[in-house]
Order: C-alpha cells, then sequence, then structure tokens
C-alpha cells in the first residue's frame, strides 16, 4: 500500500505551529508516544436533533451487516450532511520531532456562517516543553467572497486570514460541516489496501455499526494502520466517524480491532500519523447568527504594507553562528494594525530580495517565509506584498551587511 496520508485528513490537519521544529531521531524510544481516545460511548441525535449517548459495547448484535450495504448506507448519509447543525472534532497529528492535537466544536448558521472554537496544543519530544492556545475560526460568505479567518488567544500559532470569489453553491459546500461525504472519501483512500478488511453489524434500533482495518507489519514492534470507523442511525444519518493512518505498537494493530486502535492512537515511529474523530452530531434547522461577526472583515485584511524604517544596518559578525538570519516581521507594519499573534493576520503577506546573493528569503520550512537569511557583505531591497489583497509596500526596506 503506498503509505502517505490520505487527502481528507490532510485538508483537516491543525495548523501550522509557527515556531522552528527540532528534528528527532524516528527510532528513539523516547520519542514513542502513543495517544489515547475515548471511545467508549458513541453519540446519537434524534429527528428533533436532541442528542443522545449509546455504548456500542453494550448494544446487541442484531445481524451482519453486508459490506456493499455498509458502504451504500454511507454515501446515502451524504444527503444529510447539510442538516449537521453542530458537532465535535478531536484531532491528531504526529511528526518525527513534536505532536499537536485539537479539540474543537463546529456550530453551522443559516445565514451563511459556520464558527469553530476550540484548543491546539503542541508538544515536542526534545523536551517534552508545550505550547497551548484556544482558538476561534470563521467562515463566511458574502459578496460572492467565501472569507475563512482563524485566531488563538494565545501566543506560539500563527492568525491566518483567507478569501476566495467563489459561487454560492461552493460557498455552501465549504461551510457545511457534515462529514458524511469526508468518510466515504476516506473508505475510497482505503478502500485498494490489500489487507483492508471489514466488519459491520446492525445493532439495536436499527444502528449500523461499520469498521475497516489494514494493518501491515513493519517492525516487530510497530505495524503501519489505516482504520476507519461510522455509525448510521435510523434514519440514515452519520452519527459518528473516526479514521486514522500511521504507526501503531504491534500489540495494539496486530488483533485487527478498530475499538482498541481507537483508544490508543498512533506512535511517533515511522514519521508520523493522523488520527480524525468526529462526534456529538446534532440535526436539525440551522438557526441565524444575530450578533456582530466575532471577526469584522475589514479590520482582518491587510490594506497597506510598510516597514518601520528605510535603511537596516547589519553586522554579520553581530549575529550568533547558527543564527545568520532576521526575522521580517520585526520591521513590517500594516494597516489594519496586524503581527503575527495579534490584530489583523499577516499571513498571506510574502517578501522578496533584490539581491539574493546577499541576502535570501529563507527556506526552512512552510512557514518561514518572513526570514531572510543573511548570506554575504553587501546591500539588498526587500519589499512585501499581500498575496490576498494584492497590496503592496510602497517603499523597499533598503538592507546594508557588513
Amino acid at each position: 500500500m503506498n503509505k502517505k496520508f490520505i487527502g481528507i485528513l490532510a485538508l483537516l490537519l491543525l495548523s501550522a505551529c509557527n515556531t522552528n521544529n527540532n528534528s528527532s531521531s524516528s527510532n528513539s524510544t523516547s520519542n514513542s508516544l502513543s495517544l489515547s481516545i475515548d471511545s467508549s460511548n458513541s453519540s446519537s441525535s434524534t429527528s428533533d436533533g436532541n442528542v443522545t449517548s449509546s455504548s456500542s459495547s453494550s448494544s446487541y448484535v442484531l445481524q451482519e451487516l453486508d459490506k456493499q450495504e455498509a458502504i451504500n448506507a454511507l454515501q446515502s448519509a451524504i444527503q444529510y450532511d447539510t442538516d449537521v447543525v453542530s458537532l465535535q472534532v478531536s484531532q491528531y497529528y504526529i511528526h518525527q520531532s513534536y505532536y499537536q492535537r485539537q479539540n474543537s466544536t463546529m456550530t453551522a448558521y443559516s445565514n451563511q456562517l459556520t464558527l469553530e472554537n476550540g484548543t491546539s496544543t503542541t508538544t515536542y519530544f526534545s523536551n517534552y516543553s508545550k505550547i497551548e492556545s484556544t482558538f476561534l475560526e470563521q467562515r463566511f460568505y458574502q459578496d460572492d467572497t467565501y472569507y475563512k479567518i482563524r485566531k488563538f488567544q494565545s501566543p506560539g500559532y500563527m492568525n491566518q486570514a483567507s478569501k476566495s470569489q467563489v459561487d454560492e453553491q461552493t460557498a455552501i459546500s465549504l461551510l457545511n460541516i457534515g462529514q458524511a461525504k469526508d468518510a466515504y472519501t476516506t473508505y475510497q483512500n482505503f478502500a485498494n489496501a490489500k489487507t483492508l478488511t471489514y466488519v459491520g453489524e446492525v445493532l439495536e434500533d436499527d444502528l449500523k455499526y461499520v469498521r475497516f482495518i489494514s494493518v501491515e507489519e513493519d517492525t516487530i514492534d510497530y505495524a503501519y494502520v489505516c482504520a476507519l470507523e461510522y455509525r448510521i442511525n435510523s434514519l440514515g444519518q452519520l452519527i459518528d466517524f473516526y479514521s486514522t493512518e500511521g504507526y501503531y505498537d504491534s500489540y495494539y494493530a496486530l488483533d485487527y480491532d478498530v475499538s482498541t486502535i481507537r483508544k490508543h492512537g498512533p506512535s511517533s515511529y515511522g514519521g508520523g500519523g493522523t488520527t480524525f474523530e468526529v462526534t456529538n452530531f446534532v440535526y436539525g434547522n440551522k438557526t441565524m447568527y444575530t450578533e456582530k461577526l466575532p471577526f469584522p472583515i475589514e479590520e482582518n485584511f491587510v490594506q497597506t504594507i510598510g516597514f518601520d524604517r528605510e535603511v537596516l544596518e547589519i553586522s554579520i559578525a553581530s549575529l550568533p553562528e547558527d543564527q545568520k538570519y532576521i526575522d521580517l516581521y520585526d520591521y513590517l507594519v500594516v494597516t489594519p494594525t496586524g503581527s503575527l499573534n495579534t490584530g489583523c493576520p499577516i499571513n498571506n503577506i510574502v517578501f522578496e530580495s533584490s539581491n539574493p546573493n546577499v541576502a535570501s528569503i529563507g527556506n526552512r520550512s512552510s512557514t518561514d517565509g518572513h526570514y531572510l537569511d543573511i548570506n554575504q557583505i553587501g546591500e539588498t531591497d526587500i519589499s512585501a506584498k499581500d498575496l490576498m489583497t494584492q497590496a503592496v509596500s510602497t517603499k523597499s526596506l533598503h538592507i546594508v551587511i557588513s
């Protein structure tokens, strides 16, 4: 099987932390970590949108569920995606040097608005230090434009804003928080795995309980796992969705039990893993959001760009040997007022150096485009542009390196 993270999980990964990550050996025992998700209770919703809980472990199996019937039921559940009012999401992403966890609640409103409230935590394997912050994401459609703004309450994560011109049908899809379509896409990505096994059951109250799992031994200690679990109620609505892909301790993986996998989570071995879980679905009629938008559009997109000085002189000798660079954000001035962690998001601003031989825009990671690497003595001019609003700096920052 092609061992790469599935597309639908990649779309839902956590926002990248805006700090440099220290690499760590994937074979180090100290870097092996298992994340636990307690799935002993699943949630379902009644026709009037009220949430009820049920425990699958205590449910009585009425009959086996045919595989094709299980897949058809999931496809059919897509029609109810737009009726989801709220749900809870848990996401995990494991990298070689850190792991991130995000828990959030999504709520969809009738006036083309979706809000997500949550908490994001990043833990580094090198010293197990943590950064944590609550966040709010606002997705909104107005005047043929789809806006997405995410802001964190504490330093360590970069605030983000984006917008795009889309038609109303596309906007409805982007604002939709239903998960049946994503669950079906996940199944399609797993379907070609040679070792994929299936278990499907019909429980009490005509609850369809479905599990798919693929396990490939990688070493004596670890196995590569893809797993999908979902439940569909008697109304044909998806009420529980879990998927994972990554390396697991063989002790938990080789019994092909999705419930065990779901409780223990992947380890950091092999360079990564993703887990995505959605519970507490509420179906019903969406209400209108009547308050002022948490993030007014006019306050969260860059209008003008400048620098706090015209000339910056840098001595190479004054920079630490392993830190021959500067952060251009430290000299940036925008309206509305914004910075890395506060005010108007500046994540769409890109910089250009007129003389990259002297100093070039950093290439250390996907989030370091605001660092200027100092290469040699000389001079260069730095310009800036916001890719969302097309605002450009009217004057360059002239840098003299000695």
